[in-house]
């Protein structure tokens, strides 16, 4: 079971002894435990580092994707920015935007269009409206100027983003079972006790301080041991 966790613009995660790869303000992490400080290249399972972190939200939960899930939007759009440190995986919510599935089965994957939401620890997160093999190239552009931080009329850095939320807490738990039974016993586990929780104290109280949690769940994610 790994779980992402995208924290608030400018805040950074806690390292563990476990399995915790960290993504800018964002962080994968398996089993954390200990608090025993050690070398990240060191740990067993350690997920993967990336400059870029983006999501293809789909229809269907990770629990029904297959042991290998894949499509034509998703290779085209990793092979153009993997060179650069970027990645691109499959989330799925309930109360995430989605586009439909195309009405023709025989030509739903070269048609299929998704929604994109992205990180990056220079300007926090990005929402990308439509993408589909018409635009891969454009979106990939979109994603490499996501990762430079942005710089002030001074010529300075500047440490905030239009597009951050900074009270928004995201987190993303690998449910895909078919990959890896773990994941979706322990994790499909863990994102139905965070989901019940949230709703609970929605229904309480609506201004709960939990309506800044953003639950998904999403495919494999890798440093599995």
């Amino acid at each position: 079971m790994n779980l992402f966790r995208s924290l608030p613009h400018g805040c950074t995660p806690a390292r563990t002894s476990t399995g915790c790869a960290t993504l800018g303000r964002s962080t994968l992490c398996q089993r954390a435990l200990s608090t025993t400080t050690l070398v990240p290249e060191q740990l067993a399972g350690t997920a993967p580092a990336h400059r870029c972190y983006a999501f293809l939200h789909t229809p269907q939960p990770p629990s029904a994707y297959p042991t290998k899930y894949t499509t034509p939007v998703q290779r085209k759009l990793l092979l153009a920015t993997a060179p650069w440190g970027g990645a691109v995986n499959f989330a799925w919510s309930p109360s995430q935007p989605v586009h439909p599935r195309p009405p023709n089965p025989a030509n739903a994957e070269q048609s299929q269009t998704y929604h994109l939401t992205a990180f990056s620890s220079a300007r926090g997160k990005l929402e990308i409206e439509a993408v589909s093999l018409a635009n891969v190239e454009e979106v990939a552009r979109t994603l490499h100027a996501h990762i430079e931080p942005r710089t002030t009329a001074s010529g300075g850095l500047s440490d905030c983003d239009s597009e951050s939320e900074p009270n928004d807490l995201h987190l993303y738990v690998c449910t895909h079972g078919a990959r890896d039974c773990r994941c979706g016993n322990t994790g499909g586990a863990v994102a139905r006790t965070i989901r019940a929780e949230l709703d609970k104290r929605r229904e309480r109280d609506a201004s709960d301080p939990s309506t800044r949690i953003k639950l998904a769940e999403v495919a494999h994610v890798g440093g599995h041991k």
